[in-house]
């Protein structure tokens, strides 16, 4: 029988990008003969769990037979230590690994062993496969293209408040920085008290089945902001049509980049809630689509923004 089987990657801890290859070593220990035949499976899949369905796509499968016998039969393979190396291209469309609360996309090396009283699975190593950093060109704020993004008026309380939002850059201690500004004007009774946003990751992918199913990642970051205002009040005040400010550092998101492939689509948002005194149950929901679109086959799409304010934006909003 197997005694113990171990997977070492060539490169440790390296995170990989669609187009590279994957290699490494398999040991294998043994404190007998077996007849065996050994193939190595380098793959990825994306595993989708909605209520009580589980429903994996594989969307790369690369297999090698690490050894066999004459025409395909099986050999005796002898006890003691054995070494084979084994290497994977990964797919130039292949999307980025992540781990979500209802599903994942996951990449790996599998040793499997065909024979007689052998497990059907030996060892089993997870790799990452990432995307290359963006460059300063093709961050994901483009102010040039990208000033105001939505503008958006809310009639509640008998009044209206007004939500702009637009990517700004500004200096820190002298440094340029990239932020998410959201504008407000408040016209109306009631107080705004603060605001939370979060952002996340939605993928659908397409099974050979007519199900596509909707897939939404773990949060990356939920925080209350405080509000700065115009008027050096620590709220939206009634009435005097106040205004404020509230801005979100981006540079630990220049990287979101959304994916077309003809398995996969990735997406990610940013969501905010206003919420109002008296009224923290009933926030006023804001989404807006974050990031550039790359399509997997190579072309690239930079979805750009109009210059000038739009009174429908492609943004989703609800309110109360």
């Amino acid at each position: 029988m197997m005694s113990s089987a171990v997977i070492f990657f060539d490169q440790v801890d390296k995170k990989y990008r669609p187009g590279e290859t994957v290699s490494g070593r398999i040991h294998i220990f043994l404190d007998r003969d077996v007849d065996t035949c050994l193939n190595v499976l380098v793959g990825g899949a994306a595993t989708a769990t909605i209520e009580t369905t589980n429903d994996p796509v594989v969307y790369m499968a690369v297999q090698k037979n690490l050894r066999e016998g004459e025409d395909g039969q099986n050999r005796i393979l002898r006890a003691g230590r054995h070494c084979y190396n084994f290497s994977a291209e990964i797919p130039a469309d292949a999307v980025p690994s992540f781990e979500g609360i209802h599903g994942s996309i996951r990449y790996g090396v599998l040793l499997k062993a065909e024979g007689p009283h052998i497990p059907w699975k030996l060892a089993e190593k997870t790799f990452e496969v990432n995307l290359p950093s963006l460059t300063a060109d093709d961050s994901l704020v483009e102010t040039k293209k990208r000033s105001i993004l939505a503008r958006n008026r809310f009639n509640i309380q008998q009044g209206t408040l007004e939500v702009e939002m637009s990517f700004q850059k500004i200096s820190v201690d002298g440094q340029p920085k990239d932020v998410f500004q959201i504008k407000m004007q408040n016209d109306t009774n009631t107080v705004l008290n603060s605001i939370k946003y979060t952002i996340f990751k939605v993928v659908h992918y397409h099974p050979s089945s007519a199900h596509q199913h909707h897939l939404i990642c773990s949060e990356s970051c939920c925080d209350e902001l405080k509000i700065l205002v115009s008027s050096e009040k620590e709220e939206f005040r009634v009435g005097g049509r106040c205004e404020g400010l509230v801005r979100i550092d981006f540079d630990k998101f220049k990287d979101l980049v959304s994916f077309r492939s003809e398995l996969l689509d990735v997406n990610y948002y940013i969501s905010f809630k206003i919420y109002r005194y008296g009224l923290l149950n009933k926030p006023i929901h804001i989404t807006y689509s974050l990031g550039r679109c790359q399509s997997t086959k190579g072309e690239e799409e930079k979805s750009v923004a109009p210059e000038e304010p739009s009174d429908s934006p492609s943004f989703f909003i609800q309110h109360f």
